[in-house]
């Protein structure tokens, strides 16, 4: 975006000086547009830098969110089955106890 506002400013200057027809003023004027512009895109830079970084960051901990989920889902899974061992276990001791 920079380097396009540049060329046009030269672009416009230089077919001013071409023509003739530009004067100081007109020139300053044009100078003081092509470093607003200069100015505003470095702005625009720097905030989608930061938006990057702090997307960057909102990933790195969504990653850790989703490892964190992860690791209960087996620890919870892990759980079940040790339950139901245990129930098994459980079944055939009262079932052995009912025969006697």
């Amino acid at each position: 975006m920079i380097k396009s506002v540049l060329k046009t400013s030269v672009i416009l200057f230089i077919l001013g000086l071409t023509s003739g027809c530009i004067s100081q003023q007109q020139l300053d004027s044009v100078e003081a547009a092509a470093q607003s512009a200069s100015r505003s895109a470095a702005a625009a830079m720097s905030a989608a830098e930061a938006a990057q970084a702090s997307a960057d960051a909102t990933q790195a901990t969504a990653d850790a969110a989703q490892r964190t989920a992860d690791r209960a889902m087996q620890a919870a899974m892990d759980a079940q089955d040790s339950s139901n061992t245990n129930w098994e276990r459980l079944e055939r001791m009262f079932k052995k106890s009912m025969e006697k």
